[in-house]
């Protein structure tokens, strides 16, 4: 089986498990717990250099970023109604609103929901708060 999705409950991993399988592709799934202590091991570095999750092997290859591994899962192993052709007019937006939750939401979102709840690395000042959550309503 040539994909391998190592994948975390409860991170953005669940979206590629979710692509994977409404796209009907065969995968090896290798679930681990949500570990910064493993993910910064030398084993796991064996695996993922970088240290992240979600990962995606397509044989040797690895692919890292959520929403940049739905676009290659779309693009090598469609077609797939889940996915805006290139010649589609609807192709950029279709781009901009698949990337827009990593790219222009996810940070200023983690803030604000960290920060409400009181998680210690989330804490920032009011000044910057309001400014993260005047991101997310632009978005």
């Amino acid at each position: 089986m040539p994909l391998t999705l190592f994948h975390s409950p409860m991170t953005r991993s669940v979206r590629l498990l979710w692509l994977l399988e409404e796209m009907a592709v065969p995968y090896e799934l290798k679930t681990m717990p949500y570990d910064s202590e493993y993910f910064d091991s030398d084993e796991y570095h064996g695996i993922i250099p970088m240290g992240k999750v979600p990962a995606l092997y397509d044989g040797d290859q690895l692919i890292l970023e959520s929403t940049a591994i739905m676009e290659y899962l779309l693009g090598r192993y469609g077609p797939s109604c889940l996915a805006v052709p290139v010649e589609d007019t609807e192709h950029g937006p279709y781009l901009q609103w698949l990337h827009m939750a990593e790219s222009g939401i996810a940070h200023y979102l983690a803030v604000v929901l960290g920060n409400s709840t009181n998680l210690p690395k989330y804490q920032v000042s009011e000044e910057f708060e309001r400014y993260c959550r005047y991101q997310v309503e632009k978005c």
